[in-house]
């Protein structure tokens, strides 16, 4: 088992409209695969920018596949 950590740049301006999309995958993971993600950011914009990053804990080496 491993800890996966996808880490990524979001638009602000996109972030309220991604934000729903990311949770309901991250639902359909945790149906499918068992799996307890997180979705984090870090504070505030920088150039417009914010980053963002899913936390994976605990899943078995085949779920990046997934």
């Amino acid at each position: 088992m491993v800890d996966l950590y996808v880490y990524y740049k979001v638009a602000a301006a996109d972030a309220a409209a991604l934000a729903p999309q990311v949770a309901a995958m991250q639902a359909r993971l945790a149906h499918s695969e068992g799996v307890q993600a997180q979705l984090k950011r870090r504070p505030g914009d920088q150039d417009g920018l914010q980053t963002w990053m899913e936390v994976y804990p605990g899943v078995p080496a085949a779920f990046e596949s997934a």
